[in-house]
């Protein structure tokens, strides 16, 4: 067999003064610029019509009086499409400077964890083990009636009430406490009465026939 044919040798490197320019920072000036004649952009779109219109401009004034956006001048000449300050456009994109990295599918986690536990071996039992940490606090203090976790002042409320219960049941014991006196006795609630209204007199109702006068009002009381 014909041994392979060797690769081509890379194409010496371009170390033309533009381009240094940066397209980002370049005014528009009297600044040289070059476009390949053939448009590279995908045809029937907003950046293809305004390569046609911009490629044969001289200046980088030039171009943006005719319609060219900075972002066009960036990309085109990120791309080789275009060159600065006298230098000759290739046409041919750079290679890129960081290739990407090949990254193994990884397997899904929740099936791992299914595996896992499938081939696992079995387990006692416990009260501990039927608590997280955190479960197992809340229920001690559920139990003991109390939050999971005390702030410093709570713990010395809390240490302040046990040392007084501390000294009240030692009193109890030693007989030097005196004892609690009874409760007094409520007074019975008396229920209290309505004064009388006294009747107000009315007035004797008669009836009168039509056009005979007036009676005269009786004298009251």
């Amino acid at each position: 067999a014909a041994p392979p044919a060797p690769a081509p040798a890379p194409p010496p490197p371009d170390n033309h003064p533009g381009r240094l320019i940066d397209p980002r920072e370049v005014e528009s000036g009297p600044t040289e610029v070059k476009f390949i004649p053939t448009n590279p952009k995908r045809a029937a779109t907003a950046c293809h019509l305004r390569y046609e219109n911009y490629k044969d401009a001289k200046t980088v004034a030039e171009f943006f009086e005719k319609g060219g956006w900075r972002a066009d001048l960036i990309h085109d000449v990120a791309k080789n499409y275009c060159a600065l300050g006298g230098a000759e456009p290739t046409g041919v994109p750079p290679p890129p400077t960081k290739p990407r990295k090949f990254r193994a599918p990884r397997p899904d986690d929740e099936e791992e964890a299914d595996a896992d536990w499938e081939h696992a071996e079995e387990k006692d039992d416990s009260e501990d083990e039927d608590f997280a940490p955190g479960e197992k606090r809340a229920a001690l203090a559920e139990l003991s009636d109390g939050p999971a976790r005390k702030r410093r002042s709570q713990k010395a409320e809390a240490d302040a009430e046990a040392g007084e219960m501390a000294v009240a049941l030692s009193g109890d014991e030693g007989g030097d406490q005196p004892a609690a006196a009874p409760p007094a006795a409520e007074a019975p609630v008396v229920p209290v009465m309505p004064e009388p209204v006294a009747a107000i007199p009315t007035m004797p109702v008669t009836s009168i026939p039509l056009g005979a006068p007036a009676p005269d009002p009786a004298p009251l009381g």
